[in-house]
């Protein structure tokens, strides 16, 4: 057992043994990872055995595997050992070794050769027959015959298009067309030289650029559309054809146009074509094209939107361009006509290779004809890339254009943004373009002066806004819900403390001055400013009780108290006595002010009337007036008024009884009598209430009224009551009494509910004025009884029949005997054809026309009388019928308005209207048409008619005539025609015109509140527009025009109008106040005289008017002071000589005084409010007399040397001069989207070129005092004001002030222009000084760079110089010679205004230099910058040379004979060893480390392939010494050599390192054109590559073998070219490299041979 398990682990462990012993080797089949380097196979470990790094060691396996070191020591050096012992031994052995080295490199300079003039020659150009000529082009387009033969002789071509032409039908490649085009050019420019003084050779790339650009216009001009009437008809495919509809001239034009524009990109690139040409072109061609050659513009304006955005000049043309075509594309709607455009550009038969640039323009073309996305990425790349070019007022004070912009910039951004519409990055563009867009809209609403920044509110105007507060006071205002008092106000206040306009005592004296001044109007003041006191006073105790502060109750007393006995209204007796009486009486009602405590104050004052005084004091004579609260005061009464002993009780007593009974027999009901057995009647009623009314006791009317509702069941008395309610509602309101008589009136409702009485009239009160005011239940109940009764009354005409036009029953009823004939007639019509909704038009309209034709059948005037009467009987019982949401006053305003009513009542005769009159004024007294719907569809439009009258026409006249009869009846009349007192139906039997009694105008008069409430008010105001001008319509006999001044006079003196106008002040204005028009229109001298009316001042006298612009009386004088200038601008209009000379001297006298002194601010803004919106003459007037005041200040400012008065003075005048201009001048923007646009005024030759030569002037002021403080110390003398702040705002303020005259028309004068180039001078230089040049300021740069833009913007293009805003010069500023301490932000703004400066990238940042002598080794003097000469440099097209020698020479030299001289390099030969000859391995190595993916390589794997890989390919040898594995390398490395040897003949023989130095590294392009790089053709930009800058004295290589001995090569800086040359074995012979990247993108390249050459390098980066 043991044996076995012996022999079983003896055998285990032999094998494994043998394991650990055996080699492990990777099978056969297995490749390696790489043939040359060491790196094993794939996975296979290890990849060789037995590596130390495999060692299973202790020290291994614990602290890793440290590799043996090379040497002893890595960073051993004996540099510092050998050079101590030579400093400490001999010192001179360093010293000498030195000047052997320079001896050294003198002596090798000394035997270098210096290169010979140029002698390039431009190739012969011959006129060759026109075979040859042929011939030559055919050649010329056949790209296996190589550019070398064709170069020695150049035919003469076409020029210009024809030219562009002839290559496009050969075909000629691109390159080969671009070096054609360039060696005819290189000879038209040394002719030009010659034959033309002072030639430019960039000239002819301008003239080139203009000849590409004509060419392309050309064949966009192919591109046409049908005209608007073809694209309208139905056969618009037929009859229309376009060079894109058909596929085969489609297919030719597109491959015509993209030769073209590949042709353009290479003369872009390589600068034969100037860039401000061709990009200004661009810009303009997209407003000049149409919408299918917009497509393509907006393809070719996409490629170059990077250039295009690099100057403002560009870009102006380029955005009003697509804003315009944006416009014109929305309004583009027939889709025949977008269908056959779209259409144009099918790619079925396009060729495959051409097939995605068409597919992209059709796709472009289409997206802009269907919402115009293909110019948004244009447009938003041009908004965010630069969005100050959108700071452009002439395009954004269009509403269209904001509009447009706002939808595509905000709204449609989706098109520019790769990502999802909701991703995060799509979102941040989204959110960038949205702060750009507000910045911009704030920037241009500034420059436009859109809106004013707000300041401070003064005093008076906050006065004036809690007048209008009060004002605004009506029926329909809940005073509760007006906050004018603040309830955390405070009441104690010491004597010295100044009052602030928000103050309790200023509160309380406007609203106390406000109820008893009679330059305002309403009964109602006295009542509201009480109620607004209570509520002040109740809201103030809650606020004292909760804090535990003193009860305001009696310091309000106190207050009120020293109002009435200081406030010099109060002390107005003769005016203010009743109405300040009437307030104290309602104070002393509300609980707010004690009678006994007034009268004890005056007797502690000793204020009586017991001293013999022959005048009483004024608080005596406010109690004498004082009605008695009570008896029981009347003893304290007398002894303050009278003193106690000089009182005769008794008499007084009986003076008292007599009165009292006298009173009492008048007015029973007020003195405690049964109603039952004194009851008043409607006439009685009538007088009682207008008695209370004259005397002003509301208070007594209102109880009154009450105890009428609260005992009354007669339907008559509520009526009068409710119609009492109506009239005085905002009496009831002011007092706070509207919620108590609603709740009367509802109570009185259902108490004639439970009695069966119907009251259809107090029912709609409740239902339109009450319900507002009344309890949850009661509104409820209410809105119960009024579908109740709407169901009843439907109910009764369930049964319809159709409704005839004529109803004869209505037309006979005049002849029907009974007296209820009316009735039953209105009943059987109603059961009939109640369920009709248009039954109370036809029962006018009938009604009308029976007693038309009664008026014509009834000779007697009793006869008429009865028609009237039945009539007006018959309305009466059909009104009860209809639903209160559908009264016969309803249908009867829609029969006026919708039918024929209008016409048909301007057609009545005069004696029609002697029946229709009173008919009409009677129903308005029965309740069934209101006084509103005659006026609006009788008056109104016999006035507006009777105004355009433009020839006497007699039926018009009687309309008017009749019309004015109505409305004196409705508005005017306030006292019965008759003076007998008739009750009830007493004053019906005869055909007088009511009012004919006390009650009938009362009634009319409360109609009168419908009239002047609401949206009515505005009809009235435009209809006494029209009635104005019936006054001085000469077709209009003189009656007529007279009665129509009688109406507008007494309109004006009515209380209850001005009342009204007062409270809607906003609409009189807009009606009264307007801009003239050019129309003789109402606006004339009767509309002045109606404001002279209405304040008994004269008009003419405007500054008296002026004068009383005070917070009272504000708004009447603004009116007044309109309608003066109105009249005088009608005069200048449309006057005759001598009326237009008055008006002239009128308005000029006016505003010479307005502007010949200094204005405050708040007197600013008063006049502004008061002239805000003139137009026509008046305001060209005012604008010019403005600029002249400007032009005064700025002459005085300019007088002596800016000082920081002149300063202070000049903003602080000034300015208050340029918001009144501004503010007058230019309306706000309009709310309306389809207002009519902004006229602006003109100035006049003599006003604005001073003014300009004044701002000029003061501008230039500014720049010669920044210069003086920049030639002084910071501070500078305490004299100076430019380290001011009143400096700064000087600057701005005379930016505004040029802003502001920008805005208006007629400034462009030819002297004005003159100045303008100076001004933007001025302006720029100014941006400069505060950019960062002087002192930064962003806030004053930017608004400088604004202005000048804008300045740019305005001034009138000259058409033979269109593009001047390109080359503009500025004296001393360039755009490369910008202070280095303006930011780059700063710079990229001004670049913009400056001169443009195109990009060249042959020659950008290339300047000359020059050894200084003298200076220190090493040191150079930058000069100018290297001009580009594109023309003139030419490929090198020589056949490939060798080096010539002399004898003598030791190095070769070298042929001049390059486009670019040698001599601008200071070229050389160097001496110095040749390296051997690189490997293909050193290219690809070169090539690797400029691949951009280097750079994301980890540190390891750029390690591992820079030791490994690159270090084995470079040797060419495999690790163990040789290269099996790479036998197939070999040869592929030979063919590959082979090919680019191959590749590479042809290749130019001169080589030459260069001295002018680059900040960015020289592109091969230029090397090529001096003969440097291999570049027989320029194939496109894509191919040229960047040249890496070698130091050609640090290369050396490893020693030639004896095989190559002498084939040495070196890079240059310049890097362009390749030399071989065989040698003698010294070190002076070099190789000139050329760079990789353009090894591997040149084809057809030779090698020359031949010595090199090589050049010091002289030149510096420029900082």
């Amino acid at each position: 057992m043991s044996s076995a398990s012996s022999s079983s682990r003896q055998t285990h462990n032999t094998k494994a043994k043998r394991a650990s012993s055996s080699t492990v080797k990777p099978p056969q089949w297995q490749s390696p990872w790489h043939r040359a380097a060491d790196l094993g196979y794939p996975d296979f470990h290890p990849p060789r055995p037995g590596q130390e790094e495999d060692s299973m060691a202790d020290t291994v396996v614990k602290n890793g595997y440290v590799g043996k070191p090379i040497v002893q020591t890595d960073s051993f050096t004996v540099h510092e050992m050998i050079y101590d012992s030579w400093e400490k031994h001999d010192q001179m052995v360093v010293r000498q070794l030195g000047d052997l080295m320079s001896e050294v490199a003198a002596r090798r300079e000394r035997r270098v050769p210096s290169i010979g003039p140029s002698i390039f020659r431009l190739p012969d150009r011959r006129t060759l027959p026109p075979p040859k000529a042929a011939t030559w082009i055919t050649n010329l387009a056949n790209p296996d015959i190589p550019l070398t033969e064709l170069n020695k002789v150049i035919p003469h071509t076409p020029k210009g298009a024809d030219l562009l032409e002839m290559l496009e039908t050969h075909k000629v490649s691109i390159p080969r067309a671009v070096w054609f085009v360039r060696v005819v050019g290189a000879a038209d420019t040394q002719n030009m030289a010659r034959s033309r003084s002072g030639f430019k050779p960039s000239q002819y790339s301008v003239e080139w650029a203009g000849q590409v650009t004509s060419y392309m216009k050309k064949q966009l001009k192919e591109i046409v559309l049908p005209r608007p009437q073809m694209a309208q008809t139905s056969s618009l495919k037929s009859t229309f054809k376009s060079v894109l509809s058909d596929p085969e001239s489609r297919a030719r034009w597109l491959q015509k146009f993209t030769y073209t524009i590949s042709l353009l990109r290479e003369f872009y690139a390589e600068s034969l074509v100037d860039h401000a040409t061709f990009l200004f072109w661009l810009a303009q061609q997209v407003g000049d094209s149409n919408i299918p050659q917009l497509g393509f513009i907006a393809k070719l304006a996409d490629e170059y939107i990077e250039d295009l955005l690099q100057h403002r000049g560009f870009l102006r043309p380029f955005i009003v361009g697509l804003v315009e075509k944006l416009v014109e594309v929305s309004l583009k709607s027939h889709p025949d006509y977008l269908e056959s455009v779209l259409k144009d550009l099918q790619v079925a038969a396009i060729p495959q290779a051409e097939r995605g640039v068409v597919a992209q323009l059709s796709q472009t073309l289409g997206s802009l004809l269907q919402a115009s996305p293909s110019t948004l990425p244009l447009r938003q790349q041009t908004f965010v890339g630069f969005p100050d070019a959108f700071v452009f007022p002439r395009v954004w004070k269009d509403r269209t254009n904001q509009k447009l912009l706002h939808h595509l910039l905000v709204k449609g951004p989706n098109e520019i943004v790769q990502a999802p519409p909701d991703s995060r990055r799509a979102q941040e563009i989204f959110q960038e373009m949205r702060e750009n867009f507000e910045a911009v809209e704030k920037q241009n609403n500034a420059l436009l002066f859109t809106s004013l920044p707000p300041r401070d509110t003064f005093s008076m105007r906050l006065t004036m806004a809690d007048i209008q507060l009060l004002n605004s006071i009506g029926p329909d205002t809940h005073l509760a819900s007006i906050k004018f008092f603040d309830p955390a106000i405070s009441l104690s206040t010491t004597e010295d403390e100044p009052k602030s306009p928000t103050s309790f005592d200023t509160k309380l004296n406007i609203v106390l001055t406000w109820a008893v001044v009679s330059s305002q109007y309403g009964d109602h003041r006295p009542f509201a400013a009480a109620t607004l006191l209570t509520l002040f006073k109740d809201e103030a105790k809650l606020r004292a009780m909760r804090r535990k502060l003193q009860n305001p109750t009696g310091l309000l007393q106190e207050k009120l108290f020293k109002w009435l006995d200081t406030s010099e209204v109060a002390r107005d007796h003769f005016n203010n006595l009743e109405s300040v009486v009437l307030l104290y009486r309602e104070l002393c009602r509300k609980g707010l002010f004690s009678y006994p405590w007034f009268i004890q104050r005056l007797m502690a004052r000793g204020e009586t009337g017991k001293n013999d005084q022959t005048v009483k004091s004024h608080l005596l004579t406010i109690l004498e007036a004082f009605p008695l609260p009570s008896p029981l005061f009347a003893n304290e009464r007398r002894a303050a008024l009278y003193g106690v002993s000089d009182l005769d009780r008794s008499g007084s007593s009986s003076s008292e009884r007599a009165i009292k009974q006298e009173i009492k027999t008048a007015l029973p009901i007020l003195w405690g009598v049964d109603p039952q057995e004194s009851r008043l009647g409607q006439e009685t009623y009538a007088i009682v209430v207008e008695v209370m009314r004259l005397t002003r006791s509301y208070h007594a009317m209102l109880e009154l009224n009450l105890r009428i509702l609260r005992d009354s069941v007669n339907n008559t008395e509520i009526e009068q009551v409710t119609d009492c309610f109506l009239r005085h509602a905002n009496i009831w309101s002011s007092m706070d009494a509207i919620v108590t008589m609603s709740e009367m009136l509802f109570e009185a409702h259902q108490r004639l509910q439970i009695m069966q009485v119907e009251s259809r009239s107090l029912l709609a009160i409740l239902n339109q004025h009450c319900i507002p005011h009344l309890s949850i239940e009661s509104k409820r109940q209410v809105k119960a009884d009024v579908q109740g009764y709407a169901e009843s009354v439907n109910s009764a005409g369930a049964h319809t029949t159709v409704l005839p036009p004529i109803i004869q029953e209505i037309l006979d009823l005049e002849h029907a005997e009974a007296l209820d004939a009316p009735s039953n007639l209105a009943s059987s019509l109603w059961n009939q054809y109640g369920n009709h909704h248009g039954l109370g038009s036809v029962i006018w309209d009938n009604a009308v026309q029976g007693l038309r034709q009664s008026c014509k059948q009834d000779a007697d005037n009793s006869l008429r009388q009865h028609s009237v009467q039945v009539y007006v009987a018959f309305l009466r019982e059909s009104q009860q019928y209809f639903p209160l949401d559908n009264t016969l006053d309803m249908q009867v305003q829609h029969w006026f308005r919708h039918g024929n009513g209008r016409e048909e009542f301007s057609e009545f005769d005069a004696l029609t209207w002697t029946v229709i009159t009173p008919f009409l004024l009677r129903l308005v007294l029965k309740g069934c048409l209101s006084a509103l719907t005659l006026l609006e569809n009788v008056a109104y439009v016999a006035w507006k008619m009777s105004a355009t009258l433009d020839r006497p026409l007699e039926q018009t006249e009687t309309f008017l005539k009749a019309a004015n009869v109505l409305t004196e009846n409705l508005l005017l009349t306030d006292a019965p025609t008759s003076e007998e007192v008739l009750e009830d139906e007493g004053g019906e039997d005869d055909l007088r015109n009511p009012p004919v009694t006390l009650a009938q105008v009362q009634s009319f008069q409360t109609q009168r509140q419908r009239v002047y409430s609401g949206s009515a008010i505005k009809s009235l105001y435009k209809a006494l527009r029209h009635l104005v001008s019936l006054e001085i319509n000469v077709h209009l006999s003189e009656d007529v025009r007279q009665q129509s001044q009688r109406i507008r006079e007494a309109l004006c003196r009515q209380a209850e109008f001005r009342t009204t106008a007062f409270r809607h002040l906003t609409e009189l204005k807009d009606v009264f106040v307007r801009p003239l028009t050019t129309e003789k229109d109402l606006a004339d001298r009767p509309l002045a005289d109606a404001a002279e009316s209405s304040s008994g001042e004269p008009a003419s006298q405007w500054q008296a008017i002026f004068s009383q612009l005070n917070a009272w009386g504000f708004s009447r004088a603004s009116i007044e002071l309109r309608l003066t200038l109105e009249r005088m601008g009608s005069g200048l209009e449309s006057g005759d000589g001598v009326a237009k000379d008055r008006a002239k001297s009128d308005i000029d006298g006016f505003m010479t005084g307005l502007f010949a002194r200094d204005m405050d601010a708040e007197e600013t803004d008063l006049t502004a409010d008061v002239l805000a919106g003139i137009g026509g003459a008046v305001a060209g007037r005012f604008l010019n007399h403005g600029t002249k005041r400007l032009t005064i200040l700025l002459g005085d400012l300019t007088k002596a040397s800016l000082t920081p008065n002149s300063t202070a003075t000049f903003i602080e005048t000034s300015s208050e001069v340029l918001r009144l201009l501004v503010s007058v001048l230019i309306p706000p923007p309009p709310s309306d989207e389809w207002a009519p646009a902004w006229t602006p005024s003109a100035f006049t030759h003599d006003v604005i070129e001073p003014f300009f030569r004044g701002i000029c002037k003061a501008l230039g002021g500014v720049e010669q005092a920044v210069k003086d403080a920049t030639k002084r110390d910071h501070n500078g003398p305490s004299g100076s004001a430019t380290g001011t702040k009143n400096f700064r705002e000087l600057v701005v303020l005379l930016c505004r002030i040029l802003h502001l005259m920008l805005r208006f028309d007629g400034i462009w004068t030819t002297r004005v222009k003159t100045n303008a180039e100076g001004l933007v001078a001025v302006l720029i230089t100014l941006a400069v000084a505060y950019g960062g040049a002087v002192e930064v300021i962003p806030n004053l740069f930017d608004i400088l760079v604004k202005t000048a833009s804008y300045v740019i913007d305005e001034i009138p293009k000259d058409i033979k110089s269109p593009d001047i805003d390109l080359t503009r010069q500025i004296p001393g500023i360039k755009p490369e010679l910008l202070s280095i301490r303006i930011s780059i932000k700063g710079r990229e703004a001004l670049k913009h205004l400056l001169p443009f400066v195109s990009v060249d990238q042959l020659t950008t940042n290339l300047v000359h230099f020059t050894e200084n002598e003298g200076a220190e080794e090493g040191q150079v003097q930058l000069g100018t910058r290297v001009q580009s000469r594109p023309w003139e440099w030419l490929d090198y097209m020589e056949e490939p040379h060798g080096a010539s020698y002399t004898e003598g020479d030791d190095l070769p030299r070298i042929r001049n004979d390059a486009s670019i001289s040698l001599e601008c390099f200071q070229a050389h030969v160097l001496a110095g060893d040749q390296p051997t000859e690189a490997s293909e391995a050193d290219d690809e190595t070169m090539k690797r480390y400029t691949k951009d993916h280097l750079y994301m390589e980890t540190m390891y794997e750029r390690d591992w392939k820079e030791t490994r890989v690159g270090t084995l390919a470079n040797t060419g040898s495999h690790p163990t010494g040789s290269r099996a594995t790479g036998a197939a390398d070999d040869g592929q490395s030979s063919e590959d050599e082979e090919s680019r040897r191959s590749q590479t003949q042809g290749r130019r023989a001169g080589h030459l390192d260069t001295s002018v130095m680059s900040m960015d590294d020289a592109p091969s392009s230029l090397a090529s054109r001096s003969g440097i790089s291999p570049a027989p053709t320029r194939a496109s930009s894509a191919s040229r590559g960047t040249v890496e800058v070698i130091d050609v004295d640090a290369l050396h290589g490893p020693e030639p073998s004896a095989n190559t001995r002498g084939r040495k090569r070196k890079v240059t800086e310049a890097g362009g070219g390749v030399l071989e040359g065989a040698g003698d074995g010294s070190d002076d012979e070099i190789q000139i490299i050329e760079p990789t990247s353009a090894i591997a993108s040149s084809k057809g390249k030779g090698r020359g041979k031949g010595k090199a050459t090589s050049a010091r390098g002289k030149g510096k980066k420029k900082a």
